[in-house]
């Protein structure tokens, strides 16, 4: 009864950390375009920047399944933006401000540790729960002005704006609904 026991607990135990990873890529393609879900790369990043691959994708979309961290957050971009969300990683876990994140990036640019991606594109999906999630897509433009793309530069929910403006981060910023 005991080896009985025993099998039964140890099949659970494979079929729920089977399920859970299901639902980590589940969960993580969620912002793509459904076009793009199936083939995308999902990793799951510890705090301390260790990433562990749960899906190799081949579309070169990757994924970041959502963290432990209080809230619901995951982001997927193309594979060349990769080195800019694996070194702000730290300073963002640090808590670091909006203004922290673009001085430390710009400084990591300047000093040739982060080249700008032209048109990358990131998808994100974020709220306090799942449920109430909302979706952005933000895609890199270097340099871009205000003045030269009739982007507001000023955060709207609603509308796109311009991030990071004249940059070579610089950003739109995409609300969805």
């Amino acid at each position: 009864m005991r080896l009985i026991f025993t099998a039964l607990l140890a099949l659970y135990s494979t079929l729920t950390v089977a399920d859970d990873h299901a639902a980590k890529i589940a969960q993580a393609v969620m912002p793509l375009p459904p076009s793009l879900q199936a083939e995308a790369t999902v990793v799951q990043v510890t705090g301390g920047g260790e990433k562990t691959v749960l899906r190799k994708g081949s579309n070169q979309m990757m994924c970041r399944a959502d963290d432990p961290a209080p809230g619901f957050m995951v982001i997927c971009y193309h594979e060349d933006l990769d080195s800019y969300w694996t070194l702000a990683a730290p300073i963002l876990a640090d808590g670091a401000s909006p203004t922290e994140e673009r001085d430390f990036l710009l400084a990591a640019v300047e000093a040739g540790k982060l080249a700008p991606v032209r048109g990358g594109i990131l998808y994100v999906l974020n709220g306090t729960f799942i449920e109430n999630a909302l979706p952005m897509s933000v895609i890199f433009i270097p340099n871009l002005t205000s003045a030269a793309s009739g982007l507001a530069n000023v955060p709207n929910q609603h509308q796109p704006w311009l991030m990071w403006e004249g940059t070579p981060l610089s950003h739109v910023m995409i609300p969805g609904k």
